[in-house]
């Protein structure tokens, strides 16, 4: 259901909400946000938007980089990972015009909203899905260092095939051995549980979650 700003509104005083996060992303994925206190949310800013420089997340140069993030109300959702309430918020980058902003065409959101727009003018469709399959690691360690003379980097899972002389845990998974592997060799099933539930509670449904092959943390 669409939420309108009056909603959005009510939302924040019926759950004393005390700060509004905007998320926006730069151009490798990264999440980057910026956030005011919730007594400064108001029907401008959702229609105004948000000022920030475009050219520190890679969207633009220097002397062109300002730009507004204009969020959309249909994501807003109560941060569960903030201990001060939160709401948070996505939307969409805009680059300042005259007689109306215009979207940031290179900005993933933007991207989605022109495709779909292309398939229903175009007659090809009028609904578009996207469905992700969300492939990560899981690591107990990782570390780099960049030196004058020396770039390095690491990565390590207690679980994995390489610490199967050191750990002793009894649960190591040999090499390319882990998919759908059961418990207890399946050591993050709570944690992969958690993050389905907080998922599903911002109202994205899950099919499933499993181990990967890798035996290294990959799920």
């Amino acid at each position: 259901m669409s939420k309108t700003v009056e909603q959005i509104m009510n939302h924040i005083k019926e759950n004393d909400i005390k700060m509004v996060d905007f998320k926006m992303v730069d151009i490798n994925g990264q999440y980057r946000h910026v956030t005011i206190p919730a007594q400064n949310f108001t029907p401008e800013i959702m229609r105004d938007g948000v000022g920030f420089d475009a050219s520190n997340y890679g969207y633009a140069v220097v002397e062109k980089s300002d730009m507004v993030f204009i969020p959309d109300p249909d994501t807003a959702m109560i941060d569960p990972f903030c201990e001060i309430p939160t709401l948070s918020m996505s939307g969409n980058a805009m680059i300042i015009d005259s007689p109306e902003n215009r979207p940031l065409a290179q900005y993933p959101r933007n991207i989605v909203l022109a495709a779909e727009k292309y398939m229903r003018d175009s007659g090809i469709a009028d609904t578009m899905m996207i469905l992700p399959e969300f492939e990560f690691y899981l690591f107990d360690q990782v570390g780099w260092e960049v030196k004058p003379n020396s770039v390095a980097m690491s990565v390590d899972a207690k679980q994995s095939y390489w610490n199967s002389a050191t750990q002793g845990l009894g649960h190591i998974v040999p090499l390319q051995k882990a998919y759908h592997i059961a418990k207890p060799f399946d050591t993050s099933y709570e944690c992969r549980s958690e993050m389905c539930m907080l998922i599903e509670d911002a109202g994205i449904p899950v099919k499933y979650h499993h181990p990967e092959v890798a035996a290294s943390g990959q799920f």
